[in-house]
């Protein structure tokens, strides 16, 4: 269990990026989904918040197309949590 505490903690620490609406998606995204999400989906979650707060902002709320889409699938589940469709 201790794994997936320090896994949930690593990443919710790189959530937290200095900007509100950022922070705000991906932590409660984190808070909600975490325990849910398989290794690969963890992997490109983590892929993603690696790119510079201007591009995943981009890509988050303004839906800028992601050159190599392989680990933005996850881009779609962070939006559709936020705003679902009923």
């Amino acid at each position: 269990m201790a794994s997936t505490d320090a896994r949930i903690n690593y990443i919710r620490w790189q959530c937290k990026r200095g900007v509100k609406e950022l922070d705000d998606l991906l932590l409660d995204y984190v808070d909600k989904k975490s325990l849910e999400l398989t290794i690969a989906q963890t992997q490109r979650f983590i892929t993603l918040l690696k790119l510079s707060n201007d591009t995943l902002f981009e890509l988050l709320f303004y839906k800028a197309t992601a050159t190599n889409l392989s680990p933005f699938s996850t881009l779609d589940d962070i939006i559709i949590h936020e705003h679902p469709i009923n």
